[in-house]
């Protein structure tokens, strides 16, 4: 009999090498062994979390808090989970039980301190922060938030004393040096902002939020060219950026280049109708462009948004967030997955191929990413290298309808047509039901008959 400890062992050691479906696996045979094995809940919790689904995620919290573990850790956890959710009360009642187990968990207080900032009590926040101060001066995230809510209470010497404490203590903090630069244009010290805003980018030039802050700054500066530069830069990073659209729109407006500001504010339009539309949604898309101006380099929030993003259909923006995901991460094999599938829809087969060679070289029993491969593969006009991948994912799998059907359809492409009806029939022996392979059969054989 394998125990809890044991299956956790196993999980991880199946989450270090990239196969995170064997992972969750390992993960649910611990929790079958032991309901309340404390390592083993934050693990399948966190592979559920780390695939944007939220749900899921906060269900293995919900159900290791029933089943009797009652830690600050698990509580603070689960608000974490309820935040990226937009369940803000249920976030709110979850941090505030976390802090009441443990009043000295900084982080606990800190999120507990965002909540109150996210709905407009910000006094209650600055009074929560100074608390998280007095009990760790020196803490960054803390420091960053009670200078974020001092700025957004007008309290701007305040908000600078404490975002340049943080620089002090973390010189590559880009999202302090990023707040800083915005304090500094709102008290219109433009020279200062630039300044800030371009040390921001020595760190991070892929922050779309320090373009679009800066672009606007370079404006006020009279410098239109690097206001362009910077602003379709940000667009570049972030195709939804709806104010960058409208920035670019009036400079071109106003040298006179009436198509590219007609396409700037078009695009302008178009996305300012999507969030009118749906106004939830946007507020989870600026939690998650609030996360990234504090750490561009968050993996979850860029694939929160990609999931977000193609959900709602809109597949370039996707795309693009999936990239920054498995760049900041390229072991996330769920994201480089879905990046490929998407690549595919959208007749992008080169940028699937390269997702999918991903999945396999870090996963190499992952047949469903091999037969995609060789799809890709094909689509590309690779005929030669998809034909080797269905022949050794196929030593994988013998038995594969879908492996034999596509090999069959690679056959076909390359004028291989015996062999092509060959595949065909081995598909449907194996699925002597499915009315697309019957028909190609068909298809297949009166072609071949025509031939003769």
């Amino acid at each position: 009999m394998v125990s809890a400890d044991e299956w956790h062992a196993r999980a991880l050691a199946h989450r270090q090498r990239g196969d995170d479906t064997q992972a969750e696996a390992a993960c649910r045979e611990a929790l079958r062994e032991d309901p309340r094995h404390r390592q083993t809940v934050g693990l399948l919790a966190d592979l559920h979390i780390s695939k944007g689904r939220y749900g899921k995620g906060a269900a293995v919290l919900e159900q290791a808090l029933s089943a009797g573990l009652d830690d600050t850790e698990l509580h603070h956890d689960l608000g974490k989970v309820y935040t990226v959710m937009d369940r803000l009360e249920e976030a709110r009642l979850a941090f505030a039980v976390a802090v009441e187990l443990d009043s000295a968990n900084v982080r606990a207080l800190n999120n507990l301190a965002a909540i109150y900032a996210r709905t407009s009590n910000v006094g209650r926040a600055i009074e929560v922060l100074e608390k998280v101060h007095q009990l760790d001066p020196d803490y960054v995230v803390g420091l960053h938030s009670l200078g974020l809510s001092y700025a957004e209470n007008g309290e701007y010497d305040k908000a600078a004393d404490l975002l340049n404490r943080v620089v002090e203590l973390a010189p590559d903090h880009v999202g302090a040096r990023y707040q800083l630069g915005l304090l500094h244009h709102n008290q219109a010290r433009y020279e200062a902002a630039a300044a800030s805003l371009e040390a921001a980018l020595s760190i991070d030039s892929t922050s779309a939020a320090v373009h679009f802050e800066l672009g606007k700054t370079y404006h006020e500066l009279g410098r239109r060219q690097q206001a362009l530069r910077h602003l379709t830069r940000a667009t570049e990073l972030d195709s939804t950026s709806v104010d960058a659209f409208y920035r670019l729109g009036q400079i071109w407006a106003r040298l006179g280049e009436e198509d590219l500001a007609d396409a700037a504010f078009a695009a302008f339009r178009r996305w300012r109708q999507r969030a009118r539309e749906n106004p939830r949604l946007w507020r989870q898309i600026r939690y998650h462009k609030q996360a990234l101006t504090v750490d561009p380099g968050s993996e979850r929030a860029h694939y929160a948004l990609a999931r977000m993003f193609s959900k709602q259909g809109w597949s370039g923006a996707a795309i693009q967030q999936y990239r920054w995901t498995v760049q900041t991460n390229p072991r996330f094999l769920e994201a480089w997955r879905r990046l490929g599938k998407l690549c595919l829809e959208e007749r992008r087969p080169e940028e699937a191929a390269t997702a999918f060679e991903q999945i396999v070289r870090r996963s190499p029993s992952d047949l469903s990413s091999w037969n995609y491969l060789g799809v890709a593969y094909t689509a590309a006009g690779r005929l030669g290298d998809a034909l080797a991948t269905f022949e050794q994912a196929l030593g994988l799998a013998p038995r594969s309808v879908s492996l034999h059907f596509n090999m069959g359809n690679t056959q076909h492409k390359r004028g291989q047509l015996g062999k092509a009806l060959a595949s065909y029939r081995q598909a449907m022996q194996l699925d002597p039901e499915n009315s697309r392979i019957r028909e190609s059969v068909e298809r297949l054989e009166r072609e071949v008959a025509d031939a003769k």
